[in-house]
């Protein structure tokens, strides 16, 4: 057997049993899952993106869940690009082989993860989304800024996007059992507190019932924010400086909701102000500081 059926076969458990494990496809629904949900029924190609580890290929197992509901098996196609692979045709000829599925005629659902890691991917999806309009495609990246300025680029008009965001306040609750909290906020005060207060560094999905400290911040920095900047960034921009990415990092989360003033901080670091205001854009861009903007009313 190629090793592309091989990786097909491995990847794509359903073709055999018509389920996905649990462990893959978990109980819990973010908000996003009913909003792909709605827009299945469309032609365009869904673009999921967001942060490393908010949960991204998760959504994609439960959406694959939900269509095995009313779909044959056979008709859903999962593929992850760390599977060095050079084209898509690739994959959909050896997916024909092993299920005998017409894929140039059939209704059949594709889901990409890691899309990025395969090269010119947004001329590539266009030609085959052009070409065949019953195929229809789900597809995400760990990096999520590359990922969505090709598609700006390249697939205009052919795809929406979905930002699968960190958990909030009601979804960390609700994935810990303790949603009666939020329903009655008056008599749970206190709790809503102490929750709010674990809730910071743990709005990520497998972190959430973790207590030691140390862990969580280990976690943050290297599944996170080191492979944003060491992999993301890198790949993306040229000349970056990760240590003052890094400093950032620690002046912006110490002191949430700061007040930039871009002539002071350079000179603290030490740096121009232009580079000063070009690494923020790179924190930005990768979804790890968001600014807000400060509105004055009209007078």
């Amino acid at each position: 057997m190629e090793p592309i059926k091989e990786i097909l076969e491995l990847l794509n458990p359903w073709w055999k049993t018509s389920n996905v494990s649990f462990e893959l496809a978990k109980p819990y629904k973010r908000k996003l899952f009913e909003k792909i949900t709605e827009l299945k029924k469309y032609k365009q190609i869904i673009i999921l993106s967001g942060l490393r580890r908010v949960g991204k290929s998760t959504l994609l197992y439960q959406t694959i869940e939900n269509l095995l509901k009313n779909n044959d098996s056979k008709n859903i196609l999962y593929f992850s690009f760390d599977k060095k692979v050079e084209n898509i045709t690739a994959i959909l000829n050896s997916y024909q082989e092993l299920t005998l599925t017409d894929w140039k005629n059939e209704k059949v659902f594709v889901f990409f993860d890691e899309i990025t890691k395969l090269e010119n991917w947004a001329d590539k999806l266009k030609l085959i989304y052009d070409a065949f309009p019953n195929l229809k495609f789900f597809v995400s990246s760990s990096g999520s800024l590359a990922l969505e300025e090709e598609a700006v680029k390249n697939l205009a008009g052919r795809y929406f996007v979905l930002n699968l965001k960190p958990l909030s306040f009601q979804e960390y609750l609700e994935l810990k059992g303790k949603q009666e909290l939020i329903k009655n906020p008056n008599l749970y005060e206190k709790e809503l507190k102490q929750e709010s207060e674990k809730y910071f560094l743990r709005s990520f999905p497998e972190i959430i019932n973790w207590e030691d400290m140390l862990l969580i911040k280990d976690y943050l920095r290297s599944m996170i924010i080191d492979k944003i900047i060491k992999y993301d960034l890198e790949e993306k921009f040229k000349n970056i400086n990760r240590e003052l990415l890094k400093n950032l990092l620690e002046i912006f989360y110490n002191e949430p909701g700061m007040y930039i003033d871009y002539d002071s901080l350079s000179k603290k670091l030490r740096i121009s102000k232009k580079t000063l205001i070009k690494h923020i854009y790179y924190l930005e861009f990768s979804y790890l500081i968001r600014k807000v903007r400060n509105l004055r009313p009209m007078v």
